[in-house]
């Protein structure tokens, strides 16, 4: 019934209750199939994950596109991935920059990441490394540590902006302290590259006096 299939829509039902899981998915079909778009934004995810249904990429990428062209963001930020990776549908990086395009201008944390990386490498379009940059900055404010681990990169490389060593450190401790494990690492090689030219710094002072 429906209040199932909103439960479903909230993470509320057990994801290893694989008979609930088919019963569930079942009233979603309907649900999608009359065009609700959370419906089917859910379906392709369940066809994606295997859960309920057995794992079909090109049904998933089928069910997003419907759901995406109805303006759900997590829809097309899904596909997005979809078309990057080339699961379900041909590899196509422009289709996928315009689906986070569409999905970061609704405020999706994950889709203005990735629209990011997509200016910073050029990607689907043109290198744009400031707008990558400032696109990180404002989704980084915002709670996205994918975000703040790319900020980080960009002041390590002094790419887009002006390069600063002790910034990009303050962006990976913080994501690290939020649980990302590749800025924790980054953060630790920073850490010493940091320490071993402040040293090399304070020794030629030193012989210089």
């Amino acid at each position: 019934d429906r209040r199932r299939v909103n439960a479903m829509l909230r993470d509320q039902i057990d994801p290893e209750d694989v008979d609930n899981q088919m019963s569930v998915v079942m009233g979603m079909a309907e649900a999608a199939k009359r065009g609700d778009p959370d419906a089917q934004f859910f379906l392709g995810t369940a066809y994606c994950n295997g859960k309920g249904v057995l794992r079909d990429y090109q049904t998933a990428a089928f069910w997003w596109e419907r759901s995406a062209k109805q303006g759900n963001h997590r829809a097309q930020n899904n596909l997005a991935f979809a078309y990057a990776r080339g699961e379900g549908v041909e590899r196509d990086l422009k289709k996928a920059f315009e689906l986070w395009k569409s999905s970061a201008e609704k405020g999706n944390l994950v889709a203005q990441t990735y629209l990011g990386l997509c200016y910073f490498t050029g990607d689907g379009t043109k290198i744009d490394q400031r707008k990558a940059v400032a696109i990180w900055t404002s989704a980084a404010e915002h709670g996205s540590v994918e975000s703040l681990r790319y900020l980080g990169i960009a002041y390590a490389s002094g790419s887009g902006i002006n390069k600063d060593k002790n910034a990009a450190f303050q962006c990976f401790s913080r994501a690290a302290q939020l649980g990302d494990e590749e800025s924790r690492k980054a953060a630790d090689k920073l850490r010493l590259d940091l320490s071993m030219e402040n040293s090399e710094k304070n020794t030629k002072e030193n012989n210089s006096k």
